[in-house]
C-alpha cells in the first residue's frame, strides 16, 4: 500500500480505478463524494503517509470492500459518536 512515489493521480471516475502516492484522505473524500456511501467515512488506520491503491471497480461498496482486503484494510459500519454542527432554520 505504501507509494512508490510518482506523480501523484486520483483516478476514481474511470477505468482504470487508481491511487498513485496520495493519502487516504483523498480514498475517503471520493467514497463520499461519489455516493458509495451516505455514511460519514473515517480514516482508523493510523497511516500517514502516501498510498499507492488500485481498483478493478469503484463503483459499489461491495466491490470497493474486496479490493481494500487486498491490502489489508477493510471498510465496515459500526455505530459510533461523532461531534457534529447541524445548521436548521429557526
Amino acid at each position: 500500500m505504501a507509494s512508490k512515489g510518482g506523480e501523484p493521480i486520483g483516478n476514481v471516475l474511470k477505468s482504470p480505478y487508481m491511487l498513485r502516492n496520495v493519502s487516504l484522505d483523498f480514498l475517503l473524500s471520493s467514497l463520499a463524494t461519489n455516493d458509495i456511501t451516505t455514511l460519514p467515512v473515517i480514516d482508523e488506520t493510523g497511516y500517514l503517509g502516501k498510498v499507492d491503491l488500485k481498483f478493478s471497480s469503484f463503483q459499489d461498496l461491495k466491490s470497493i470492500q474486496k479490493e481494500l482486503s487486498a491490502y489489508d484494510l477493510e471498510l465496515v459500519e459500526i455505530a459510533k459518536e461523532l461531534p457534529m454542527l447541524v445548521v436548521k432554520d429557526k
